[in-house]
């Protein structure tokens, strides 16, 4: 299950660089033009009826893959190394989602994707996962064999009283699945966990920016999407899983804010996003210590890229050179 309290923990230590809706637009158009000739620019917004139609089960016709390089390849050019980051895709289909329950939370990572409903009622939640290996329940109660499409899983029940509970089977690739929710939902849950397959449902690429021109040695390790938006990017080194060592990328409509607010003892700071630097024609705008980057990708979006976890100093210049990188579709 994502937890949002920690998710919202994350969020607020980015947010002492959330800044105000300030015009910085100086100095980026004539980069924003010579970006725009190469690419159809589309509105980011796309991606809030995908998502509902992804969590209700919708298998989206959408042409072409996510990603992808920057123009066709000629003859004569060797073939194109295979893109090592994260497609914007949920990597299985929801065929029968839980009655009564609205997606709240996605993730789409390199070991774990999953999909979280939210009941009526607070704490009413059902979370289908796929993961690349078995996800050991850390509330065991009881367990007992499970059919589960034909195949042997398990069904678990969770301390302290068995109020909810897991159902988790192995596929024949080593992946597992897992539906976890209220145990007075077994019988939707049973039906929902019958109803999943491995088929892939893609994502509008419209939806999330362009990461194609990424730093060498980088790439895309996870979305994140919280009710109808895509909240933001993952990008880490291809070679290291430290998240340390990851920064996560925010593609957002309007103009780059100049400011940010800071918490200092009881009282909240006005702290300018001013470090100015052109990276491969792009302006990008950063703090005094360095934890927070903007840049303005096109006329009617901008991004903010951060840490992925919380730290006292950050590679600026990599947060710049990612940020420059960033181009909406």
């Amino acid at each position: 299950m994502i937890d949002t309290e920690s998710l919202r923990d994350a969020f607020g230590e980015l947010e002492r660089h959330a800044p105000d809706e300030a015009a910085v637009l100086t100095g980026f158009r004539a980069g924003v033009v010579r970006r725009r000739r190469r690419r159809q620019l589309a509105t980011v917004t796309g991606v809030a009826g995908t998502v509902a139609a992804v969590a209700l089960g919708v298998v989206l016709a959408v042409p072409g893959a996510p990603g992808g390089g920057t123009g066709p390849a000629t003859s004569s050019a060797a073939p194109a190394a295979p893109d090592p980051s994260v497609r914007l895709e949920l990597p299985f289909t929801v065929g029968v989602p839980p009655a009564g329950y609205r997606p709240v939370e996605w993730r789409i990572g390199r070991d774990l994707s999953d999909v979280q409903y939210h009941g009526s009622h607070d704490g009413e939640t059902v979370v289908v996962e796929l993961s690349t290996g078995p996800r050991p329940p850390t509330e065991l109660l009881s367990e007992e064999p499970e059919t589960i499409a034909g195949r042997p899983g398990k069904l678990v029940r969770l301390l302290p009283d068995g109020a909810q509970l897991e159902l988790s089977w192995q596929l024949d690739d080593g992946r597992w699945f897992t539906v976890r929710g209220p145990a007075e939902l077994l019988s939707g849950l049973r039906a929902t966990a019958q109803s999943l397959s491995v088929r892939p449902t893609p994502l509008d690429p419209t939806a999330g920016p362009d990461f194609s021109a990424l730093p060498q040695g980088y790439a895309v390790a996870g979305w994140l999407g919280e009710g109808d938006t895509l909240t933001l990017a993952t990008v880490c080194p291809v070679a290291k899983r430290l998240f340390v060592d990851c920064v996560r990328v925010s593609l957002r409509p309007g103009t780059a804010p100049g400011t940010t607010q800071v918490k200092s003892g009881g009282d909240v700071l006005d702290v300018p996003v001013d470090r100015t630097r052109v990276v491969n024609g792009v302006p990008t705008w950063a703090t005094a210590d360095g934890l927070v980057v903007h840049a303005q990708v096109d006329p009617g979006h901008w991004v903010r890229v951060g840490p992925a976890e919380p730290v006292d100093a950050a590679d600026v210049d990599l947060m710049r050179a990612v940020a420059a990188a960033t181009v909406s579709r």
